[in-house]
């Protein structure tokens, strides 16, 4: 009962939300020239590193963990 009354006040939420389709000068010009796409590029390119970092350096903890208990 309380999750189709939470899903029905979120698709409710979002209809009105749709309903608003006013442009801002900025956003314009990111869509009308593709520099949106540019953006939207770079940031994954540095999220991706950030990820990958981070799993290459939880490997080499988790190597040196098992090294350590194997002392």
């Amino acid at each position: 009962m309380k999750s189709s009354i939470v899903m029905g006040l979120t698709l409710l939420t979002s209809t009105f939300a749709s309903a608003q389709q006013t442009t801002s000068p900025l956003e314009g010009t990111f869509f009308g020239s593709g520099k949106v796409y540019v953006v939207v590029a770079v940031s994954s390119i540095i999220l991706a590193g950030i990820f990958i970092y981070l799993v290459r350096m939880d490997r080499s903890i988790t190597k040196l963990e098992d090294e350590m208990k194997s002392k």
